[in-house]
């Protein structure tokens, strides 16, 4: 190992240490405000609390091409028009699998399918999560076109059957499972660790 690798090493340690020393939460906040959405938040509530990373402001930005929507919190790239993925129609999980490995949005050809977790950051449980993803980014919101306040798939198999497969729900932020053979909107991701 030379002189760098190790003095990285030592300092994510060291880091590591300090964040479960001062009990940091490394989740980002819900979107919820002392304001919405119900004014005045109950005491103690998530709206009042606003426990996690604080989200950058804006939270999304275009991308060079203005076709694609990079999320500033997560470093995410998402398509923007989902009118451009298999023509904002719904398709089977393997359908919906295929249509995203396939696509060539942005000048990129790694697309995929969200996992669980990365599908669930696109939600604000302060708003409506397609309205918020549909509202511009200079009013706050994710500067989308076409999010549909309906269900769409994760690449995330349902442990308990794997003939499931879990999506979230864009009017309600909701998380829950559907037969692969369903068909559910796309909302094809690229980037990540």
């Amino acid at each position: 190992m030379n002189k760098r690798s190790i003095w990285l090493s030592m300092l994510l340690v060291a880091l590591s240490g300090f964040v479960n020393a001062a009990n940091i939460a490394l989740v980002p906040r819900t979107g919820q405000t002392p304001t919405a959405p119900i004014s005045p938040a109950p005491a103690r509530a998530d709206g009042g609390l606003q426990k996690g990373v604080a989200w950058p402001t804006p939270r999304f930005a275009a991308d060079a091409t203005g076709n694609c929507i990079i999320d500033q919190l997560t470093g995410l790239m998402w398509v923007r028009d989902l009118k451009n993925v298999n023509g904002g129609a719904v398709q089977t999980w393997s359908a919906a699998l295929t249509t995203a490995n396939n696509g060539a949005w942005c000048g990129y050809s790694d697309w995929r399918i969200p996992n669980v977790n990365e599908l669930l950051s696109l939600v604000n449980y302060g708003e409506i999560p397609a309205n918020w993803l549909n509202k511009t980014i200079a009013a706050g919101g994710g500067g989308f076109s076409n999010v549909a306040a309906g269900t769409y798939w994760t690449s995330t198999t349902f442990t308990q059957d794997d003939a499931y497969a879990f999506y979230v729900h864009m009017l309600r932020g909701s998380l829950s499972s559907q037969a692969k053979t369903s068909s559910l909107y796309v909302f094809p991701v690229r980037g990540g660790r």
